[in-house]
């Protein structure tokens, strides 16, 4: 016998205690008034002995009925649930006769359960239990949705799945207590769960699901970030219309890669970078063919590329950087010739494949190519400034060696950006590079450059808004005097370059919007010239660790209100810097000078000659983009990671 129907029992029992406890109270009193033989109704009429032992008896028999009753509608209640082949009574609430009564699932709840499983869209076991999401679904469908939608599952099942399945994601990825709650709970048609919003590009987009038009199936599942946690259920299998799966940016989903995707024929683009995947990517990875967009970055992923992986011949856009992955196998990416993005910044790449001509003509689509941080050993092969689509390419922090392409076959109008910083190039920079035309960005820091740097980057002067060559053994010269005819520049970082002469006046002039100006650890001498004045957007002046005399202009006072980084030890200034000083102290992120030479009120660093390791920090420019976020370069506060450019690249992924 059963647990559940022993307290049955138990309840019935002590149901029939109490009626006849009561009946005997009333037999007790109707003795005690002396009416034993007859009983006088009130209107002068009596009844015999046996007429009042049957109305005893009818008490008695109401009693037990009313107990029966009390039992059957309070104490239990079973569901039959046809789910197939089998059948099973399951008691699932009873009353509890010391305390409040349980709240009964309703017959729309126990229609709901039994039609989802029946159709083996969730297991019993979930919808049992009152803290699974399966369960809170069911029952806010059955009994808080004012949609009340139709349960007919014979007429009306792909609805009812729709709307169920959303239901589990809500309640699963801890829906309660997103950022917007994107319309979810209100009776409206699921495919209006959503919110349309403007993102930081500008751009608008639909947060939420997107159904098909003309079908109502969903498409588009799209909310980075939106504090979603926990994992992706398996009830989200059923959504087989879906092509797109943005949650990018949602850092408390710790889980492996979605298992639900498995078998999803149709879907075309997977966003989940900056979330916390784990674990290796599964085998059936490969059999997602329609996939055109993967977007894994800084997750924590390991393992290796599964061999099938090779199947993906229509992605377009793939992003593995900053994981944990062993080796990512290049061969298997060979034969993807639609690739346009292949971002793979900070992943070991399988030690036998070189940067050669024969895999990137094998893309002749490539529109970003980042290999930076992979180790790479090899030269610069000239296909790779010849390719005609082109726009990015970062190979910086490798072991790159030898020289840069000295003869490019025609002008290059494609290439945007190139990041060849931390790697052993050595040589001159070639006059070639004045073909790139199109050049925005152009970092060659850290390298072992040498002769001059060439007049033939002015012919670049329409498009390139940052330069970088700090830190190579350039030959001793002054600050090129072309520079001043690049007005688009808004970034410029000449440090450890052999610098010499003075700094020039035309750089407070032109260019006009320069932000950003490293001259440090040179050899310029002179005066700070007062027309540094006139560069209204500069956020960041280093010009420490040279020989400059002087005092500082009171000029700079019109800095003060955008200076956020000052870099003046390692000189021969004297005086005080009140005229940099008296700004808003909220604008200042770090500024640094000598002491005892210069009175700066305001300094976070004061330097004094003897010290060589004052103010000893790496403080050469980072400009690494995070092209998975839009394509922005996003800084930090950390005077190595300064400055604020954003590349208008326009990706395809957000």
């Amino acid at each position: 016998m059963t647990v559940a129907r022993l307290k049955v029992i138990e309840c019935l029992i002590i149901s029939l205690y109490r009626a006849f406890d009561q009946v005997l109270i009333v037999i007790l009193i109707m003795m005690s008034t002396g009416t034993s033989s007859r009983w006088n109704d009130g209107l002068g009429n009596t009844t015999t002995s046996m007429r009042w032992k049957s109305m005893v008896l009818v008490l008695v028999i109401a009693a037990v009925v009313a107990a029966v009753g009390f039992v059957s509608n309070g104490t239990t209640m079973a569901v039959t649930i046809n789910s197939g082949t089998t059948s099973s009574n399951r008691l699932l609430q009873y009353v509890n006769n010391d305390g409040p009564l349980i709240k009964q699932p309703s017959t729309r709840f126990e229609d709901l359960v039994a039609l989802l499983v029946r159709a083996d869209i969730s297991a019993l076991q979930d919808l049992e239990d009152p803290n699974s999401p399966q369960y809170q679904a069911a029952d806010w469908m059955a009994n808080e949705d004012e949609s009340e939608l139709d349960l007919d599952g014979d007429t009306n099942l792909p609805a009812i799945t729709q709307r169920y399945v959303l239901m589990v994601f809500y309640f699963a990825m801890g829906g309660p207590n997103w950022a917007h709650g994107l319309n979810f709970l209100e009776p409206v048609n699921e495919c209006e769960w959503n919110l349309d919003a403007i993102v930081g590009d500008g751009l608008p987009r639909t947060y939420g699901f997107t159904c098909f038009g003309d079908t109502g199936t969903v498409r588009r599942l799209y909310m980075p970030p939106n504090f979603l946690e926990g994992s992706f259920p398996m009830e989200l299998s059923y959504l087989t219309h879906l092509e797109d799966l943005f949650a990018f940016n949602n850092p408390d989903l710790t889980e492996p890669f979605p298992a639900f995707l498995q078998g999803h024929e149709n879907i075309e683009t997977i966003g989940l970078h900056y979330c916390a995947l784990n674990g290796t990517l599964p085998e059936w990875v490969g059999d997602l063919t329609s996939l055109e967009s993967l977007a894994l970055s800084n997750n924590q992923l390991e393992g290796s590329l599964p061999e099938n992986f090779s199947n993906l011949t229509n992605l377009q856009q793939l992003y593995l950087d900053d994981n944990f992955f062993l080796e990512v196998n290049m061969t298997l990416l060979a034969n993807m010739t639609r690739l346009r993005h292949l971002i793979l910044e900070q992943t070991i790449l399988t030690s036998s494949w070189m940067l050669d001509d024969m895999l990137i003509g094998g893309w002749p689509r490539l529109e970003i190519l980042d290999l930076s941080e992979c180790n790479l050993t090899s030269t610069i092969p000239t296909s790779l400034l010849q390719h005609t689509t082109l726009r990015i390419l970062d190979l910086h922090d490798n072991q790159l060696y030898g020289t840069l392409p000295t003869l490019l076959s025609d002008t290059n109008t494609a290439l945007e950006l190139l990041a060849l910083n931390y790697n052993n190039l050595a040589g001159e920079i070639p006059t070639a590079f004045g073909q790139l035309v199109a050049l925005k960005h152009l970092d060659l820091s850290v390298n072992q450059f040498t002769a001059t740097i060439p007049d033939a980057l002015s012919e670049m002067s329409d498009s390139l808004r940052i330069l970088f060559l700090a830190s190579n053994p350039f030959q001793a010269s002054p600050i090129p005097s072309f520079l001043q005819d690049m007005t688009n520049l808004i970034e410029l970082s000449l440090k450890n370059t052999a610098r010499t002469g003075e700094i020039p006046s035309w750089i407070g002039n032109t260019p006009p919007d320069l932000t950003l100006l490293d001259l440090g650890e040179n050899e310029l001498r002179g005066s700070i010239p007062g027309s540094l004045s006139g560069l209204a957007f500069l956020r960041v002046l280093m010009l420490n660790h040279n020989q400059l005399s002087g005092t500082i202009p009171s000029l700079l006072s019109s800095l003060q209100y955008t200076l956020e980084f000052l870099l003046i030890e390692g000189n021969n200034l004297k005086g005080d810097a009140g005229p940099v000083c008296d700004g808003f102290a909220a604008i200042r992120e770090f500024y640094s000078a000598d002491c005892f030479e210069i009175g700066c009120s305001c300094c976070d660093v004061c330097c004094v000659d003897s010290d060589s390791d004052c103010n000893d920090r790496n403080w050469l420019i980072d400009a690494d983009p995070i092209w998975e976020l839009g394509f922005e370069r996003v800084w930090p506060t950390d005077l190595i990671n300064v400055g604020s450019y954003t590349i208008s690249f326009n990706g395809d992924i957000p």
